[in-house]
């Protein structure tokens, strides 16, 4: 008699990284749905030498050193205090390429941010198809936590915002 296994597949890790605390959360896909593997949250000690960003690279190291899984793919949360989401309405029937370039003309009466300083997305919200979801966030910002996470051997597939962050890492 053979018994029957559940397969599992990694997906990537969601992680938030911030001066005050690391979370990663790992989960994986099962034939059942979706599973949290394991968790972890760790705060971030304020450095003697003020290197905050070893620090928080430190913090995740410690983190993962503590996981089973070997998965090393990551969804990061953007900082929300370099983050700005909003609904954008769209009219019908226009065309992604129009739509962008209105949502980035947006994102100039939104935030005072010069726009080689910006980064600008627009998703579309399940269900509304005259609504998506204009994210604005400063590229340092974002170029900051990839390279952090990268220092904490981890490799970013994406970022999103803090409160899609997870759903998107499943």
């Amino acid at each position: 008699m053979t018994k029957m296994m559940s397969r599992t597949k990694s997906l990537p890790l969601g992680v938030d990284l911030s001066t005050g605390a690391v979370s990663v959360v790992a989960a994986v896909a099962t034939s059942d749905g979706f599973m949290i593997a394991e968790s972890g949250t760790l705060e971030v000690l304020k450095p003697s030498d003020g290197n905050v960003d070893r620090a928080i690279a430190d913090a995740l190291r410690t983190i993962l050193s503590g996981f089973s899984t070997k998965e090393r793919r990551c969804i990061l949360a953007a900082p929300a205090a370099d983050t700005v989401m909003k609904t954008f309405r769209v009219p019908p029937h226009m065309r992604r390429r129009e739509a962008e370039h209105a949502a980035a003309l947006e994102a100039n009466a939104i935030v005072d941010w010069p726009a080689a300083e910006r980064l600008v997305a627009l998703d579309p919200i399940p269900g509304r198809s005259d609504e998506m979801l204009l994210t604005i966030a400063r590229n340092r910002s974002i170029e900051r936590i990839v390279a952090i996470a990268r220092a904490g051997g981890l490799r970013a597939v994406a970022v999103d915002t803090p409160a899609c962050a997870w759903r998107r890492a499943l």
